[in-house]
């Protein structure tokens, strides 16, 4: 991280120079908290928080997740890990997971973009005993928000029993996900391995509104629905031969419908650790911090592409889509605008990063706008990434130097 400091012009960041200096940015870092520790509660006292040293900063942007954007009719609710190695209570141990070992986020995400609309931080036992019906509470408490306007919530085989989705048609929210057969309520006996041979064959039984299914695919899949209609049932899905031929498979409803859906998590995760600003630590309270504030990025960027002020397009009026290298490097412009606390190194900046380059596009001279004279060239400058004629190469970056 010092090296953004460096002289070396390989590797130094002249912009990082002029903003801040080395030794306070370090300062900064070291000394940065989000809660005042001296009026932590002790362990064992009943308004004790194990999340009080993130607390403000992790209620400031769940609570704008929730009300900033309206998420699609299906969401799904899965597990994230935060990595972390140290020492902690509440961490996790998951090795399915890339990062194997760290803190576990209860996330509701968009399935069609990635936006996470909320997450619950997972801290672990209450005194040592294990939480009943856990699965079913997370559910509940993510879906809080959006029942009684028929959603479709999208879980994984942890969270899926009959109880579950019973609770959810009471708040008027509709579920799907695949389920272990030994759940309870659900009914094996009558979708066992048996009534299933082939690859495409399906069973599926139902009660209510809930809707039971058995399908062969290399194995038998278990799933269980409230959302699909069970006179509409069929549905095929692309397979892959031994020989590279694809080929459609007889498949039921929920089948792609929760493949197309059941990936909001991944999509959100994705999104956040394409470019992450975390850095290591010994606290674990920095990770969530580092966590939260790239959840906050990348619902931003979401948010930012869905909007139709915001669309890019190019000269012949073809839409352009928003990258999120795009997006953070026009939010950290933004954050930092016109801040400059090192002088001595923007003035370094502007005497050994600004040169002139050839555009293949013209454009008009800045300088010579600044004069009120109309002047085209193809000459640009490597640094500011704009039109300067030689002849006023000089005049633009005196001005520059001397505005600062």
């Amino acid at each position: 991280m010092a090296m953004y400091w460096s002289t070396d012009v390989l590797y130094g960041n002249f912009s990082v120079r002029r903003i801040m200096t080395r030794d306070r940015f370090m300062k900064v870092l070291q000394y940065l908290h989000c809660n005042d520790r001296t009026k932590m509660k002790p362990k064992g006292h009943k308004d004790h928080d194990k999340l009080y040293l993130i607390r403000p900063f992790l209620d400031a942007v769940r609570k704008l997740c929730l009300t900033l954007y309206n998420p699609h009719r299906n969401v799904s609710i899965d597990e994230a890990m935060v990595k972390f190695r140290g020492r902690l209570g509440f961490r996790q141990y998951m090795p399915l997971k890339p990062a194997r070992y760290g803190v576990k986020v209860w996330v509701r995400a968009d399935p069609v973009n990635g936006y996470v609309n909320d997450f619950q931080v997972y801290t672990g036992k209450d005194a040592n005993t294990a939480e009943v019906g856990l699965a079913t509470r997370v559910v509940l408490d993510l879906s809080r928000d959006i029942k009684g306007m028929f959603y479709i919530v999208n879980v994984d085989n942890f969270f899926t029993s009959p109880v579950l989705f019973e609770e959810l048609l009471k708040q008027e929210t509709y579920a799907r996900g695949t389920v272990p057969t030994n759940r309870k309520g659900y009914p094996s006996s009558l979708l066992g391995k048996k009534k299933v041979q082939e690859q495409g064959d399906y069973v599926f039984a139902t009660k209510g509104e809930q809707l039971a299914c058995v399908w062969m695919d290399k194995k038998p899949i278990y799933t269980l629905s409230t959302a699909e209609n069970p006179k509409d049932i069929g549905a095929t899905v692309l397979r892959k031969k031994r020989n590279g031929e694809v080929h459609q498979v007889p498949a039921p409803r929920i089948i792609p419908e929760y493949n197309n859906n059941m990936n909001g998590v991944d999509h959100a995760d994705q999104l956040r650790t394409e470019y992450p600003t975390f850095r290591t630590s010994r606290k674990w309270w920095t990770y969530m911090f580092f966590f939260i504030l790239d959840t906050a990025i990348t619902n931003g960027y979401v948010v930012m592409r869905e909007s139709p002020f915001h669309q890019q397009r190019s000269r012949t009026g073809k839409a352009k889509d928003r990258t999120v290298l795009d997006f953070r490097m026009n939010l950290s412009k933004q954050l930092i605008g016109d801040y400059c606390e090192n002088g001595a190194a923007k003035m370094a900046t502007v005497k050994a990063g600004h040169f002139p380059g050839h555009s293949e596009k013209r454009g008009r001279c800045r300088q010579c706008t600044k004069q009120k004279r109309r002047h085209e060239c193809n000459v640009i400058c490597l640094e500011c990434n704009v039109h300067i004629c030689v002849p006023c190469f000089k005049d633009w970056h005196v001005e520059l130097a001397n505005s600062s």
